[in-house]
């Protein structure tokens, strides 16, 4: 009979592997932002995006001048911060937080309801970015399959990977990543080297995954030969040695 460490072992790793990246066919990929923190690795095909999502603005906006300069219309929330650090007249920064709870309402919005009130369900030229420190899981496991189609890119900050082995975290998990593999697929992936790299049930897992998706509506895919961190990668923190994640298969 196999023991309980082995079945958490067992089930982290059927988790883990619903996030192992793919290559997407004829689009190369670019850095956007920062060459430090706050910047992410994306598909170059950015001249299509007129609308950025981004959640967890904090001290830097490198990536939504970025994309600002592209032409796109960034949208921002955080109820952390009174006015984003820097502004650009694409920029549209509310004090509003991310959540999963309609009644935290009006401090704090569901994603869905947000694309609603802006008019934005119906278009296909949407980027999201989310980092807002943990609360991802519960704002991303709220939402149906369908949310996420109508973002060609999604990149996210996944915190807390070193609390797989806990039944009730991985089964979010589960669910948040398998909601998201039914309309995109991951394409790069790097660990945020601030949050370290644990050993968990006997799996070295970066605590901190940085998670870069494309639309399987957009793009085709064939297996990925990369290792990470490539050449487009940077550590969060310059002072200390990125994190080696191998080709990420499990």
């Amino acid at each position: 009979m196999a023991s309980a460490s082995n079945v958490m072992q067992s089930q982290m790793l059927a988790t883990l592997r619903l996030i192992s990246p793919v290559a997407a066919l004829n689009v190369a990929k670019c850095r956007v932002g920062g060459a430090e923190d706050g910047g992410y690795v994306m598909l170059d095909d950015l001249a299509c995006i007129g609308i950025c999502y981004s959640l967890g603005v904090g001290p830097d906006v490198s990536w939504d001048r970025q994309m600002a300069e592209l032409g796109a219309q960034i949208y921002q929330y955080d109820h952390t911060v009174e006015k984003a650090p820097a502004e650009h007249p694409r920029f549209h920064h509310f004090r509003i937080g991310i959540t999963h709870d309609r009644s935290l309402a009006p401090e704090f919005r569901r994603i869905d309801a947000l694309i609603d009130e802006n008019g934005h369900g119906e278009r296909d030229d949407m980027v999201l970015k989310i980092d807002i420190e943990g609360h991802e899981w519960d704002s991303l496991d709220a939402l149906d399959p369908g949310v996420f189609a109508k973002f060609r890119q999604i990149l996210a900050e996944f915190h807390g990977m070193r609390l797989l082995n806990i039944d009730s975290f991985q089964k979010r998990a589960h669910r948040v990543f398998s909601k998201l593999r039914q309309t995109h697929e991951v394409i790069h992936v790097h660990g945020n080297n601030f949050a370290g790299m644990p050993v968990v049930e006997g799996i070295p897992i970066a605590d901190c995954l940085e998670l870069s998706f494309a639309s399987r509506r957009y793009y085709s895919f064939a297996p990925s030969y990369e290792i990470f961190p490539g050449d487009l990668d940077r550590p969060n923190n310059s002072t200390i040695p990125d994190l080696f994640l191998g080709a990420f298969k499990f």
